[in-house]
């Protein structure tokens, strides 16, 4: 169980990560606040549910909360890959595809993996 916890802990933080540096990929992109709300969501319904009233409502509010924030994070993991692809297709043109069910099911690692193969390509100029 730590375990899980310990690696679901490190996503947040890693996508929020992966969020500010697409941020400065594409100014008019919000990743950042859009990633932001997955854990928001999912503390907002984790203290509901604890310190809320008895009743179905509280948790109905909890679980709706939970979802919107799980919402958010797609939004902003496409996000994320949209800005990756608008900057690698335009300004630094190296014909950059990421596919959308990589991004969907994989997220965060499926988006290092391409900003690893962007580190290579930089540094060796072979895009691997």
């Amino acid at each position: 169980m730590l375990e899980i916890l310990s690696r679901q802990l490190f996503n947040f933080v890693w996508v929020l990560v992966l969020a500010n540096w697409a941020r400065k990929l594409s100014r008019d992109n919000k990743p950042l606040v859009q990633v932001a709300m997955y854990p928001a969501g999912f503390l907002v319904g984790i203290v509901a549910s604890a310190y809320g009233f008895e009743g179905p409502l509280t948790e109905a509010i909890s679980r709706i909360c939970m979802f919107a924030g799980f919402v958010m994070y797609l939004v902003g993991i496409f996000s994320i890959r949209r800005a990756m692809e608008d900057y690698y297709n335009s300004t630094e043109n190296i014909r950059l595809s990421l596919h959308g069910g990589m991004t969907l099911f994989f997220s965060a690692v499926y988006l290092q993996y391409h900003v690893n193969r962007i580190a290579r390509w930089k540094k060796t100029g072979v895009l691997s």
